[in-house]
C-alpha cells in the first residue's frame, strides 16, 4: 500500500504560525497609533474647549464691567438731568409767583368794582 503524504510537516506549520504572528503584529501596530492619535485629539479638543470657556468668561467679565460703568454713567447723567429739572422748576415757580403777584391787584379791583355795581359793598 501506498502511503499518501497529506499531513503538514513541522516546518510548514511553524512557517504558517510565524506568518500569522507577523501579520497580527502589523495590524496591532497600525491600530494602536490610530487609537492614541484619537485619544490625543480628544484631549486637545477638551483643552481647547476649556480655554475657549475661560476666554469667553474673561470677555463676559469685561463686558459686565463695561456695562456697569455705562450704567453708572447713565445714573450720573440721570441725576444731573433731575437736578437741572429741579432748577428749572424752581425758576419757573419764581416766574409764576412774580406773575401772580402782578395780577392780584387788578383782579381784586375788578371784583370790588363788580360788587360796588351790585350795591353789595360801598
Amino acid at each position: 500500500m501506498k502511503k499518501s503524504n497529506i499531513a503538514f510537516s513541522m516546518l510548514e506549520a511553524v512557517l504558517v504560525v510565524a506568518a500569522i504572528v507577523i501579520l497580527a503584529g502589523i495590524v496591532i501596530l497600525a491600530v494602536k497609533p490610530a487609537q492614541e492619535l484619537t485619544e490625543r485629539q480628544e484631549a486637545n479638543q477638551g483643552a481647547e474647549q476649556e480655554a475657549n470657556r475661560t476666554g469667553d468668561n474673561i470677555i463676559l467679565e469685561a463686558d459686565n464691567k463695561n456695562s456697569i460703568a455705562d450704567n453708572k454713567n447713565s445714573i450720573a447723567d440721570d441725576e444731573n438731568s433731575i437736578a437741572d429739572d429741579e432748577n428749572s422748576i424752581k425758576e419757573n415757580s419764581n416766574e409764576v409767583n412774580t406773575d401772580e403777584s402782578s395780577f392780584d391787584e387788578p383782579l381784586i379791583n375788578t371784583e370790588r368794582e363788580t360788587l360796588i355795581e351790585e350795591n353789595i359793598v360801598e
